[in-house]
């Protein structure tokens, strides 16, 4: 978000999530998604870089969705990165920064890496969030 705007609308994010994933799907790969993690919830202009925490989860259902829509294609792991994420915030964020510690980035990494190693093995994981 830059000037109080969001650099693309939740409109175009989803219609460019749905081709990229469309796209993607085709090809037959392995495909994971990963929500985006949670923002702090302080005043955007405390904020580096600016974002604000309730736009995450419009942001994260929009992708959701679109994501789905390719699933019938070939299929799109999900992994749910914002729930993993948000119990641990405290001690793996940045203070007023959407990203996170050296913990925090290995915290997420092992979480990623897991999603990966089940993909590989043609498993899914756990049940689909609801975004």
């Amino acid at each position: 978000m830059e000037g109080g705007e969001h650099q693309v609308s939740l409109a175009h994010y989803s219609a460019n999530l749905r081709t990229i994933t469309h796209t993607l799907a085709k090809t037959g790969a392995a495909l994971i998604w990963c929500s985006t993690t949670p923002v702090p919830n302080v005043a955007m202009e405390d904020m580096s870089p600016p974002r604000l925490a309730a736009d995450v989860p419009l942001f994260n259902a929009a992708a959701f969705e679109a994501v789905n829509a390719s699933i019938a294609v070939g299929g799109v792991a999900i992994h749910d990165l914002y729930t993993h994420a948000l119990p641990e915030l405290a001690t793996i964020q940045r203070v007023k920064n959407v990203h996170f510690s050296d913990k925090g980035s290995e915290f997420l990494g092992e979480s990623v890496v897991a999603a990966v190693l089940r993909a590989l093995d043609g498993q899914r994981g756990p049940p689909r969030p609801r975004l």
